[in-house]
């Protein structure tokens, strides 16, 4: 009787140890789930969430699993069929699937791309095969590598602008060369000096172009000099009608006692057509881009909420336009009145150099 009962008192020891080994492996392999950074859940193959943890709730954008287990995973977070489909082949061949990237709907609407690596397992509770599938949000990963596409086309782009600006510029030297030579040689015929400066002309202007492709490409060289910036814009403004279309007005609000700066002209050239298009895209159905220069004075007031500027005279330019602008909620420039925001905070004014003073 007593080696009956002591078997029996073992016995339960023994499966009380194992019981409580179960539970512990159990608790670590939850903790382990829970604090992943990937989304982790068990599904039937009908679509219906079993278990999910707490990266999935976030990543779909719910504040519970509750509410998660509630969805249908083919229909309520699939975006696309053919990638469900594509997905249920892959388990059907291989019994499981690895590194499949899908598109699924968040709370919000929002699409997310996951990258999805699954199994089939058997459940006892279910008495089926169940899905075990880890998900991994790559949605701003793929994002980055489209925007690096594109740096990389843009500056396939500036490479083959600066070739082909180096080789029209070449024509274009040749073109003025013989030009003044014409004009040299017919200084008495007053209507054929007259064309023949028009070519002349025709032709600095297209050199400005090729000045501007070849800022863009990054192939020039910076040459500061002292400029008028009223004049310089003035030569711009030629060039931006045509580009704006016939839609939007230009204005131009030149200062007459305006100082000048010492910068690249290609550069500043280049500054006021980006700003140009800039506020041209934000006029969708035509408006009017005004162009002001003026001679400031800058002072400790303003150097206080602007870090980086120094008190001072100086020259500001300022593009601004008719424009539907940003909302409230979109950072923005500060002006010198931070009370008052510009009509376009997008385009706020640029400040230059001072006066014949400062490069």
């Amino acid at each position: 009787m007593l080696t009956f009962v002591s078997h029996q008192v073992a016995s339960a020891i023994e499966r009380k140890r194992n019981e409580e080994a179960l539970q512990r492996s159990e608790g670590r392999y939850r903790s382990l789930i829970h604090s992943a950074v990937f989304g982790i859940f068990r599904a039937t193959l009908d679509g219906r969430f079993l278990d999910v943890n707490p990266a999935l709730v976030s990543m779909l954008g719910y504040s519970s699993p509750a509410q998660v287990l509630a969805l249908n995973v083919q229909s309520d977070v699939f975006v696309d069929d053919q990638a469900k489909a594509a997905l249920q082949r892959s388990f059907l061949r291989r019994g499981g699937f690895e590194g499949v990237e899908v598109r699924w709907r968040c709370k919000d609407g929002g699409i997310i791309t996951v990258r999805l690596s699954g199994r089939g397992v058997r459940d006892e509770r279910e008495g089926a095969e169940v899905l075990e599938v880890i998900a991994e949000d790559v949605t701003e990963r793929r994002l980055l590598e489209d925007q690096l596409r594109q740096a990389q086309k843009m500056e396939a782009v500036g490479t083959l602008a600066g070739g082909v600006a180096h080789d029209f510029n070449n024509l274009l030297t040749v073109i003025s060369g013989y030009s003044q030579i014409l004009m040299e040689q017919n200084t008495g015929n007053s209507q054929l000096s007259s064309s023949v400066e028009q070519i002349f002309h025709a032709a600095d202007r297209a050199a400005a172009l090729t000045r501007q492709l070849l800022a863009f490409s990054r192939r020039q060289m910076l040459q500061p000099q002292v400029v008028s910036l009223n004049r310089l814009i003035g030569n711009v403004e030629r060039m931006l009608q045509p580009l704006l279309g016939e839609r939007i007005a230009i204005e131009i609000h030149a200062a007459r006692d305006l100082g000048t700066v010492k910068a690249d002209p290609g550069q500043l050239e280049h500054i006021v057509m980006n700003l140009a298009v800039n506020a041209r895209d934000a006029m969708q159905k035509g408006g009017t881009i005004s162009i002001q220069t003026a001679n400031v004075d800058l002072g400790e007031d303003f150097v206080r909420t602007h870090p980086g500027a120094t008190p001072g005279r100086y020259v500001m330019f300022s593009v601004t336009d008719s424009g539907t602008g940003m909302d409230t909620k979109t950072p923005w420039l500060t002006s010198s009145n931070p009370s008052s925001p510009p009509r376009n905070p997008a385009r706020a004014p640029a400040w230059d150099s001072p006066p014949s003073t400062v490069s």
